[in-house]
């Protein structure tokens, strides 16, 4: 593939982890929900919009992976990997928690148990890359049939449940429906992931095929980020004044339509962006990607840190600079320690 194709690949990645990161140090005032009706501000606004964050993780990694074949053994050799190094870096984690954290207190056997703290929660992401990295065989081999049938009947089924089915308990839980008031929103065991992984290898290869500038797809990718940004807020909004509290429309909105219409949408005009393969601007990209495995390892550690050097609802340009900062921080730990060989391997998948 071209240079310029394969950098859109990176440049998501790194998106995704500003956007990650963004999220959990959690600086902004999103406001708080009184009696009055709670509508979000401006820095809930912008919040929701890393709602497609860890989606687009998933869909690059759809892209990539489901570009070639796997054997068995490869796939079992990767799963065993991922799910090592989970536990590995539930136990650094959880370890350096207890020695620098009072809050992040962990012992062998709840780390053998999988449990996370505050610091590790986010390493769910390998759990689910493990579970994807079984089906792999499977997708791999719905995707390259001739006939697309069964593959657009799973993703349709998939995108019934959970990502419309959350809608649909959102509106049973505003008519205060009773016969149905014990429903409540799911991500199906992060099985919702597995629609993401397809789109992004489907959206990868028509934009392969497409030539020129495809103004047409570029408007109608803008407005499916705009819809999705209207409908996580919407659902935001009200899911704040059912519960009485800010509702998570970050990590909460990863199973919606509408953090799906976003992620498709910015992975789509992403896609068509062209960078010269001789542009310097290529080198920084590519040596931001090579760590992102790194960043988004050591983030919270860092986020830690500085939650308690800087004062909360700082402003929105404050806080992208203290994001950029960290990021570029975990980049650099990450690049010295993958200069220690057993290290390497346990920051790379």
């Amino acid at each position: 593939m071209k240079k310029s194709y394969v950098l859109y690949y990176d440049v998501i990645k790194i998106i995704a982890a500003f956007m990650v990161c963004f999220y959990h140090l959690g600086l902004l005032d999103v406001g708080t929900v009184s009696e009055s009706f709670y509508f979000p501000n401006l820095n809930k606004l912008i919040l929701n919009l890393c709602s497609m964050s860890v989606p687009l993780f998933f869909m690059v990694n759809g892209a990539l992976m489901l570009r070639r074949p796997y054997t068995l053994n490869e796939v079992i050799k990767r799963f065993l990997k991922i799910i090592f190094l989970y536990y590995f870096w539930i136990f650094v984690l959880g370890t350096l928690g207890n020695a620098f954290f009072d809050t992040a207190q962990i012992s062998l056997l709840d780390i053998l148990a999988g449990r996370r703290t505050t610091i590790s929660v986010h390493l769910w992401f390998l759990r689910t890359m493990a579970i994807l990295t079984l089906l792999l065989p499977a997708l791999k081999k719905l995707y390259d049939r001739k006939s697309k049938i069964v593959l657009y009947l799973l993703m349709f089924l998939l995108l019934l449940f959970p990502f419309a089915y959350n809608y649909f308990v959102l509106a049973v839980s505003w008519l205060n429906v009773e016969s149905l008031g014990n429903l409540s929103v799911t991500g199906a065991f992060t099985m919702y992931s597995v629609l993401y992984f397809l789109l992004g290898k489907v959206i990868s290869d028509v934009c392969a095929k497409q030539t020129g500038n495809c103004l047409k797809y570029k408007l109608l990718a803008l407005t499916a980020v705009v819809a999705g940004w209207l409908m996580v807020t919407v659902e935001v909004t009200l899911w704040s004044n059912i519960q009485g509290s800010v509702y998570d429309g970050v990590n909460s909105s990863f199973p919606t339509i509408g953090a799906l219409l976003m992620a498709s949408g910015v992975f789509y005009l992403l896609s068509r962006m062209h960078v010269a393969p001789d542009s310097i601007w290529n080198r920084y990209i590519r040596k931001y990607a090579e760590n992102i495995m790194g960043i988004y390892i050591f983030h919270t550690l860092l986020i830690n840190i500085v939650l308690r050097l800087v004062h909360r609802n700082v402003s929105v340009v404050s806080a992208m600079i203290i994001t950029f900062v960290v990021m570029s921080v975990a980049m650099a730990i990450t690049y010295i320690l993958k200069k220690i060989p057993c290290l390497k391997t346990m920051l790379t998948i």
